[in-house]
């Protein structure tokens, strides 16, 4: 064998035989090293033969199984973030078999949430390496906090379906985080988005995205912006937003055959009740389902309106805190069709309690298909004896009381007190919660019954 010993830079010195003795080394060496290949190739291709005939238990699982082992891997609360040490991309680095299965698994890739990371973007950066190469195949999309940075960088969606996007306010404006341009860009590369929600974004941005079916804003707008919306996506069937109040002239008057639900919330730092009249006052909308107003609206507004528009409707969400009691039935009475029904009483217990006693009798016929409702009110200015009687009586399917805690004078029900309130510890409520009625109370995020 040759002698790795000798130095090599000698052969130039050596003498003709000399170097010719080397090469028959040489040339010796190479051999065995081919034969010492050769055999490791031979063991190489046993062991892979061995291997391939070894069946674990795990992978003898039909496909359709182990995709819905995987998809129950996915955390309960629905975020998802794009991690390789946590589901989906984890269950994509076990093995081949495994890969394969989890990417042909639409559900694992469907939906991300991609928030921002607190180690001077490290993490982030980790988790858009993973993200932009199954980009393609997410179906929705949560960006909480997302370094301005790092928006860019995100891939082409090309059936992205649903895009959430929140941000909170960091006075930054030149290193913080999004900006209207990047919520555009992100548009502009989901061609398919039906479902937007932005929490701090004015829509400056939107009339790009004409494929638009539901649109929630929580950024305050002004009527004409509203407009805008309104008439520049014509595929849009769900429209949540607030108004900026402001006084506006005569405005001309809009039909929007395809608006179906319409949600008109309220800056709790201002008076909008004028702007949400206003609004319903040239607005006509002869599909519309679903109608949720946080604020008072004016009854004569209210009516007119839903004569205008023929509508049916099948949900309310309604302020009726500064009507009477006969404002009150007149409103209710304008859709005979509701079958759900959720409102906002004022702090007058004398008032709330008319108007239970008033459905009590009232309700069958004055809401025949009603099987839901929510009363949102604060705690002791009702009397819940009548919320129990009412229920035995109006036949309801669900029922949901929300509480919020009162310390003013004349209220009969304080934290400190037996929760829940006596009236719903009684055989009368348990007999209709046996019956299939669904029952809860929300004081102050205090729920009963536990779930």
């Amino acid at each position: 064998m040759f002698s790795f010993d000798v130095p090599i830079f000698l052969a130039a010195e050596a003498s003709a035989a000399q170097q010719r003795a080397f090469l028959v080394e040489i040339a010796s060496t190479i051999d065995e090293f081919r034969k010492s290949l050769e055999q490791l190739e031979d063991m190489e291709r046993d062991v892979t033969a061995t291997l391939a005939a070894v069946k674990y238990p795990v992978l003898t699982l039909p496909n359709e199984i182990t995709s819905r082992i995987f998809i129950a891997c996915l955390p309960n609360d629905g975020h998802v973030l794009p991690t390789p040490s946590a589901a989906p991309l984890l269950l994509a680095q076990i093995c081949r078999h495994w890969r394969q299965v989890a990417l042909s698994t639409c559900e694992l890739w469907s939906s991300f949430d991609l928030p921002g990371s607190g180690d001077g973007g490290r993490g982030h950066n980790l988790r858009q390496e993973y993200l932009r190469p199954i980009s393609a195949q997410l179906r929705e999309l949560e960006l909480v906090e997302v370094p301005r940075e790092q928006v860019r960088q995100l891939g082409q969606f090309p059936i992205l379906r649903r895009l959430e996007i929140y941000e909170i306010p960091h006075g930054e404006p030149e290193g913080g985080f999004f900006t209207e341009g990047d919520v555009l860009h992100l548009l502009e590369n989901a061609p398919c988005l039906q479902e937007l929600s932005l929490s701090t974004f004015s829509i400056a941005a939107i009339p790009f995205a004409a494929s638009l079916a539901s649109l929630e804003v929580a950024k305050v707008m002004e009527i004409t912006t509203f407009l805008g919306v309104l008439t520049q996506l014509p595929l849009l069937s769900h429209l949540g937003c607030m108004l900026e109040p402001m006084v506006v002239g005569s405005l001309p008057p809009i039909t929007l055959p395809q608006l179906r639900s319409l949600a008109l919330k309220s800056d709790h730092r201002q008076n909008i009740d004028h702007a949400i009249n206003c609004v319903l006052t040239f607005l006509t909308l002869p599909n519309l389902t679903r109608l949720c107003i946080e604020e008072m609206l004016d009854l004569e507004v209210v009516l007119s309106f839903v004569s205008r528009s023929s509508c049916t409707l099948d949900y309310l969400d309604v302020d009726l805190r500064r009507c009477t009691l006969e404002q009150r039935l007149k409103c209710l009475g304008a859709f005979p069709f509701l079958t759900n029904l959720h409102f906002t009483l004022t702090s007058d217990t004398h008032g709330n309690n008319n108007l239970l006693t008033s459905l009590d009798s009232t309700l069958p016929t004055l809401l025949p298909q009603l099987k839901a409702m929510s009363i949102f009110t604060t705690a002791g200015r009702i009397n819940y004896v009548l919320v129990v009687q009412m229920l035995r009586n109006v036949g309801l399917q669900s029922f949901h009381l929300k509480l919020e805690e009162d310390a003013g004078p004349g209220c009969d029900c304080r934290l400190s007190e037996s929760w829940p309130p006596r009236a719903f510890q009684g055989e009368g409520l348990a007999r209709l919660i046996a019956g299939g009625l669904e029952f809860s109370i929300d004081f102050n995020g205090t729920f009963w019954p536990e779930a």
